[in-house]
């Protein structure tokens, strides 16, 4: 992403490799994907991205599993990003 980190998901093969940064909406840099869910054929993606003001807020990303081998398994159907409106906190 020309020196910037982006948040993807990686199917098993080289070719499967699928940057989900590019669903987020304008202005987010440096996003990086913490963990993975499936349930009921949807795909889960949780992580975090900076936004303009290097605030670190919380994105979900949810998409359909895509077929083995499928070239850009997610971008033909229709990923969306969702975004919490306050920075992301840790508990611990």
């Amino acid at each position: 992403l020309g020196g910037v980190n982006g948040a993807g998901v990686w199917f098993g093969t080289p070719e499967s490799f699928l940057s989900i940064h590019q669903y987020l909406p304008p202005g987010y840099f440096n996003s990086v994907a913490t963990s993975v869910a499936v349930e009921n054929g949807t795909l889960y993606v949780g992580g975090y991205a900076w936004n303009g003001a290097s605030q670190q807020e919380a994105f979900l990303w949810t998409g359909p599993i895509p077929a083995p081998g499928a070239l850009l398994p997610l971008a033909a159907a229709g990923v969306f990003a969702w975004r919490r409106r306050r920075p992301a906190t840790w508990c611990g």
